[in-house]
């Protein structure tokens, strides 16, 4: 895939400018490369990625298996965009094997999706028969894709060093070093797992002041790094990258987290906003967290960086 629309895919809120850092290029070719992906219907919009099980416990899901009849000269084509115009569709896929479009939707109940199905999409031109699978859990959602220990420093998050000084400005080449000395297979997991949540011990952070020690594990993918204690200049550049900087309410906790564990922080936002300590489920076990920050870096994150947060306030 583009990696500019990966970026894009895993964090619409992204800037130009965050965009053509990461991706060393000049921000007037990533915004022209931008509107021809949107001209030619490649991106179709941007939506706001929402936990429906935590945020309403009585949402229900479902994978709609379908077998059509494909029209002349149009395919699937027809069949589906109709579908696609229903307000209970997330998404219609083209699928090859046993049957021929898989359809993702969602309702207020389990009765009501199978109501859906049997009154209006069953009842479609072409449509020769549905299979109804309601997703009842979801089991990966992100994970613990590092777990360090104490006194990690920017060093150790990006090496130094004249080997590697010329290609600062090349994010994407920084990026298959960062935590190289710490878990070589760092880089690669980000890669694979779409990034996920740092867990770090005491001091977190400690050193120089480089802004890439921060730039870089967002660009992997790093939504948050929950470790005992940060120095206190990586933890500023972390809200100002839109990472969320998180330490241990109770240190005992680091104990149970583990490398690959599924974690996931179901209110963060509301909680951040209202100041709170933030909720963490991690491996079946459920703590919490602080957030200490300013007012104004609290607005950064929840803008998604302080770039963010300055260009909604010069509006």
């Amino acid at each position: 895939m583009d990696r500019l629309l990966e970026l894009l895919s895993q964090n619409a809120r992204l800037t130009t400018r965050q965009l053509a850092t990461m991706l060393d290029r000049p921000e007037s070719e990533i915004c022209n490369q931008i509107d021809a992906y949107e001209k030619a219907g490649i991106i179709r919009g941007y939506q706001t990625l929402i936990n429906w099980e935590r945020a309403d416990a009585n949402k229900a899901f479902a994978l709609i298996e379908l077998r059509v009849t494909p029209k002349r000269d149009r395919g699937f084509d027809e069949i589906a965009q109709k579908i696609m115009q229903f307000e209970e569709v997330d998404s219609v896929y083209l699928m090859s094997g046993g049957f021929d479009l898989a359809v993702m939707v969602h309702g207020d109940t389990m009765q009501q999706i199978a109501m859906f199905v049997a009154r209006r999409l069953s009842l479609l031109d072409s449509v020769l028969s549905t299979a109804t699978h309601f997703i009842l859990t979801r089991y990966k959602d992100g994970g613990v894709v590092l777990k360090t220990e104490d006194n990690i420093t920017t060093d150790h998050i990006l090496p130094a060093g004249a080997k590697l000084l010329p290609y600062r400005s090349n994010v994407p080449y920084y990026s298959n070093y960062c935590f190289i000395n710490v878990d070589p297979e760092f880089p690669s997991r980000c890669k694979e797992q779409g990034g996920g949540v740092i867990v770090g011990g005491a001091n977190y952070g400690q050193g120089s002041s480089r802004e890439h020690a921060a730039l870089v594990p967002l660009y992997l993918g790093v939504k948050a790094v929950l470790c005992k204690s940060f120095a206190r200049i990586h933890k500023a550049n972390l809200v100002n990258s839109g990472i969320i900087p998180l330490t241990f309410a109770d240190p005992a906790d680091y104990d149970a987290v583990n490398l690959l564990d599924e974690i996931s922080l179901p209110n963060v936002l509301e909680e951040v906003k209202n100041g709170k300590q933030v909720t963490v489920v991690c491996g079946g076990k459920t703590f919490k967290a602080d957030c200490e920050v300013s007012e104004r870096q609290r607005h950064a994150l929840l803008a998604g960086g302080t770039l963010l947060y300055a260009r909604q306030q010069n509006k």
